[in-house]
């Protein structure tokens, strides 16, 4: 397993026991659902989001009674050991997940009560607008870097929430990962391997470049009110080769595609055109480079915020990171370890 101390775990694709699952505007996905519920351990950023911004944008306060929709649930650890524990006046949450292999292990895994898993692809308006107007929050960790219509996506979460209702993700902006895919689809090796087209692959914030700006326009265009956007760059170190080709591999959207005859020369390509992208530390160990953002918004027409744009920046470096907050800003405390190589100090933006 990579080692726990960093800020950001990269989004697993769900495997779904190496079957590819093709959806219209949707993203391939192909997911193995134990290999993923083995690796389901929220890391640093997931749980400091959850357990301490969320907190203290006052989710765990009021004596509202809370319908909570959490998008993208997976095997269900993160919504009935963290997201679960948020809400002290908990009537119901919504756990969705496009694919039924992960609901059924989280309703296997991780039953509760008060959370109800039901299989949807949230970019199916149908499936979903049955609940318009009735989440007071929504949540969603590593799943809207996958959506395909974004601006659309984020408007349905708009139309679910009351006014005044809440909503809060982390998603993934750009990961060399998705350079290497790049790669290896023009590697006269592989290419014939690969039945799509490999740009369907790659979410449209890495292909584009998008940073938290892009997205904080996207969503007061929209009507929501930015309470928090944070955009950090996150360091994971792994502890061997053997270790992170196991985890490319067990992410890859190719992997299904691949006779069981070239996999270990499949392996080792991947590994390589990763390790282009994202580099080593000094000691040789592997290390994986992801930007994400971090968002807090309210639905709440007609108000306009005060950002100071220009001024908010601040440095962040590979490392498990306390955080506090004093008058409306962001102050982190980074301990950067040793063995790092080359430049691994990313930008916080915080408007």
């Amino acid at each position: 397993m990579p080692s726990t101390a960093s800020l950001e775990k990269l989004v697993y694709i769900k495997i779904n026991s190496f079957v590819g699952v093709f959806h219209v505007n949707k993203m391939p996905l192909n997911y193995d659902v134990d290999i993923y519920s083995q690796l389901d351990n929220p890391w640093d950023s997931i749980v400091r989001f959850l357990n301490i911004t969320l907190r203290e944008m006052g989710w765990s306060n009021g004596d509202q009674e809370e319908v909570v929709m959490d998008v993208g649930c997976g095997p269900g650890r993160l919504t009935s050991e963290f997201i679960l524990r948020i809400f002290p006046n908990l009537k119901k949450i919504i756990a969705l997940d496009a694919e039924s292999n992960m609901i059924e292990k989280a309703r296997c895994l991780h039953p509760h009560p008060k959370i109800e898993y039901d299989v949807a692809n949230f970019e199916d308006r149908s499936l979903i607008e049955l609940w318009n107007g009735k989440i007071t929050k929504f949540i969603s960790v590593h799943c809207f870097n996958r959506m395909q219509d974004q601006k659309g996506a984020f408007q349905r979460v708009y139309d679910l929430l009351p006014p005044n209702g809440e909503a809060g993700f982390v998603f993934l902006l750009h990961n060399g990962y998705y350079d290497a895919l790049q790669y290896l689809a023009k590697d006269l090796k592989w290419c014939s391997y690969i039945p799509f087209d490999i740009e369907d692959c790659i979410p449209k914030s890495h292909a584009k470049g998008y940073t938290s700006f892009h997205y904080k326009k996207m969503l007061e265009g929209i009507g929501f009110e930015i309470r928090h956007c944070q955009q950090v760059q996150n360091v994971t170190t792994f502890l061997s080769d053997e270790l992170y080709t196991d985890f490319l591999y067990s992410v890859c959207e190719l992997t299904p595609y691949i006779p069981n005859d070239v996999k270990k020369d499949f392996k080792k390509d991947l590994l390589h055109y990763t390790l282009k992208q994202n580099g080593r530390n000094d000691d040789g160990t592997p290390v994986d480079r992801t930007t994400t953002l971090e968002l807090v918004q309210t639905k709440s027409r007609g108000i306009h915020h005060q950002y100071a744009e220009s001024s908010l920046f601040g440095f962040l470096a590979k490392t498990e990171c306390p955080c506090s907050r004093a008058h409306g800003q962001l102050s982190l405390t980074s301990r950067v370890p040793t063995g790092l190589s080359g430049p691994h100090v990313g930008m916080v933006w915080m408007l």
